[in-house]
């Protein structure tokens, strides 16, 4: 199973926390959300690119999705070009971020 299978999982569970045959209580309801939220930012999502332009150099800057900067096009690229990943995780919100595709451009 993988994290995203986990959390459609725990997602069911939850939704099924309001038939009378699950007898939850606030307290698990509240835990279940939580470990929800963390999961969630365990499956990688792909950084997003911005245009930038200055003193002649157009490239694009990387950022979480939750808007944190996280680097140049040409610094990143060049961590990429050795094989390397940049950053695992958004230092703000701890979101895991996929490279896959960044790697391969």
């Amino acid at each position: 199973m993988n994290e995203q299978e986990a959390m459609e999982t725990l997602e069911r569970l939850f939704s099924d926390s309001t038939n009378e045959d699950y007898p939850f209580t606030e307290c698990f309801a509240e835990a279940l959300t939580i470990a929800l939220q963390a999961l969630e930012k365990q499956i990688p999502i792909k950084p997003v690119r911005k245009l930038r332009s200055g003193m002649g150099w157009e490239y694009k800057d990387y950022y979480c999705s939750c808007g944190k900067f996280i680097g140049p096009e040409p610094h990143i690229k060049s961590i990429l070009e050795k094989g390397e990943v940049p950053v695992k995780y958004c230092d703000d919100c701890g979101q895991k971020l996929d490279w896959a595709e960044e790697s391969e451009r």
